[in-house]
């Protein structure tokens, strides 16, 4: 499994589109420095927006693309299941290719912010600093989730453009309906998914409080999308 993920990581970092996400946010964070002054507080609120709804599908796009979609024509997955490796670990092996990749963008986008706070010269406190890395890990938490999740529609269809429609649903639409839903019935169906567990997991976190069993939940939620992967898959006829 090893092997493949390597080799997974390998193809996707060589190719160029893969980047073409990051250099449109760093083309816009440099005119952005170039130009307005920036202070915590404004800075603070626009990461209340654009962690939710616009990170997200920066970092999913390429990823979910790369991982999945141009997996059906290289043909690796198929390589490594005809060389006897087992289809739950090709599921894992994939899952963890997201998990790193998405991790490599939010890394990518803190330092972007490093600067920023250098350039204008912001000396942020200790709990300032808890504040932005907890925000930045809940939504990787919530990007991961949501891969997981639309992985189990490519794996059913064995299409990647289904998988990626399932993805964009899930992070433009999911977060809106469930917060609806819980707030015209109380019955807390956004709190218990990954996306409300990330969530607590952040302001758990923020206030100092016990933060670990939200974690918990929300690798709960990956092990159920990938059980669920693992069984499609498992009963999926190929033509190896």
């Amino acid at each position: 499994m090893r092997h493949l993920i390597r080799a997974d990581l390998r193809r996707i970092l060589s190719k160029p589109t893969f980047y073409i996400c990051p250099l449109i946010v760093f083309a816009l964070f440099i005119y952005g420095i170039a130009t307005d002054p920036v202070e915590y507080d404004v800075y603070y609120e626009g990461l209340e927006i654009t962690l939710p709804f616009l990170y997200p599908f920066l970092v999913i796009l390429p990823v979910f693309t790369c991982v999945y979609g141009d997996e059906l024509h290289s043909g690796t997955m198929m390589t490594a299941i005809g060389r006897g490796l087992p289809r739950s670990r090709v599921i894992l092996a994939k899952f963890i290719d997201t998990v790193l990749l998405s991790l490599g963008f939010y890394v990518f986008f803190l330092l972007l912010d490093q600067i920023t706070f250098d350039r204008f010269s912001i000396v942020l406190t200790r709990v300032q600093i808890l504040r932005v890395f907890s925000a930045y890990a809940a939504s990787w938490l919530q990007v991961v989730g949501h891969a997981a999740f639309a992985a189990i529609f490519v794996y059913l269809t064995w299409n990647a453009s289904v998988g990626l429609v399932a993805v964009l649903l899930s992070v433009a639409f999911s977060r809106m309906l469930l917060n609806f839903i819980q707030t015209n019935t109380r019955v807390p169906v956004y709190d218990v998914t990954f996306l409300g567990q990330a969530d607590l997991v952040r302001r758990q976190f923020d206030a100092g409080n016990m933060w670990l069993q939200h974690l918990l939940f929300v690798l709960v939620w990956y092990a159920v999308f990938l059980a669920v992967s693992m069984l499609i898959f498992s009963r999926k006829e190929l033509e190896l």
